[in-house]
Order: C-alpha cells, then sequence, then structure tokens
C-alpha cells in the first residue's frame, strides 16, 4: 500500500514518476523509486478517541 501524498518527480528528467509494483517508476528513463516499509504497530500509543 503505497503512502499518501504526491507521486515524487524523476532526479534525472524532472519528470512526474508513475505507480510501479513497489514503488515508482519514471517513463522516460525507468529509474524506479522504492517505498520505504512502514511497520503500522507501535505507531501510535496515546488513547483512543473513544478513551480506550
Amino acid at each position: 500500500m503505497k503512502t499518501i501524498g504526491e507521486h515524487p518527480r524523476c532526479p534525472s528528467y524532472g519528470v512526474l514518476m508513475r505507480d510501479a509494483d513497489d514503488g515508482w517508476a519514471c517513463p522516460a528513463c525507468g529509474t524506479n523509486v522504492a517505498i520505504e516499509s512502514i511497520d503500522p504497530s507501535g505507531a501510535f500509543d496515546g488513547p483512543s478517541i473513544h478513551g480506550g
């Protein structure tokens, strides 16, 4: 699952990169940018909205 936000631009050509299986890919030169995996467990340890 990709993170919400802007697609990055290619560092070589500056064009908007397209979705790829593991991140984004430049349509002009094929450069790939991989998404770092984020471990959602433990990301928030405060009280819930409902006070739990």
